[in-house]
């Protein structure tokens, strides 16, 4: 029996990452994993697990990512520009194989399994509530810059709406939207809160 390959774990959850934001969970076979990967099923599986943990793996990825990447610092030290450049961002992934795949959370939210592994729904919910929450600390960091004037229960449902902003913006951009119509509808949202 031959002596088994070596690889980079980090690499193999940044492959994995990919491969279901490509074909989501319910579309992604043990083959494609192996594909993306190149490991087979029994390296996988004997370090990583099953197909589940494998998916979690990549799905907690994705949250580290959007954490360390722009979540984090927009909530505590962002304003409007900072908002405005984090919806823009997504029109920026326009024709790019990001913006191909989507966001794996947006991707996961309408899949079955959702509803079905609380873990999934746990980790889905902590993106979206951690992307509604940056942007609540953006708006009222701009409250207290004099960039707009909102009120608490205001900054909340404005940030509200800007959450769902974004993730229909991703949703636009995986569907093939226009780069020109993703601008537009980031740079209107921002805009009506002036």
């Amino acid at each position: 029996m031959g002596r088994p390959r070596e690889h980079d774990p980090q690499q193999v959850i940044e492959d994995l990452l990919v491969a279901f934001s490509r074909t989501g969970y319910a579309h992604t076979s043990f083959s494609d994993l192996e594909a993306a990967t190149g490991l087979d099923r029994a390296q996988l599986s004997r370090s990583y697990g099953s197909k589940r943990d494998l998916f979690i793996l990549a799905l907690e990825r994705r949250l580290q990512i959007g954490w360390d990447n722009g979540l984090k610092a927009l909530g505590e030290s962002g304003t409007l520009d900072d908002i405005r450049r984090f919806l823009l961002q997504v029109s920026s992934l326009y024709g790019t194989e990001a913006g191909e795949l989507g966001c794996l959370v947006c991707n996961t939210s309408h899949e079955a399994i959702v509803s079905q592994d609380r873990e999934v729904q746990a980790l889905v919910r902590k993106h979206f509530k951690r992307v509604e929450t940056a942007l609540e600390g953006a708006l009222r960091n701009s409250v207290a810059a004099g960039e707009i004037q909102l009120d608490n229960a205001g900054a909340r449902r404005a940030a509200r709406l800007l959450y769902g902003v974004h993730v229909s913006l991703l949703v636009l951009l995986r569907a093939g939207e226009k780069r020109a119509v993703l601008k537009d509808i980031a740079n209107g949202a921002v805009d009506g809160l002036l």
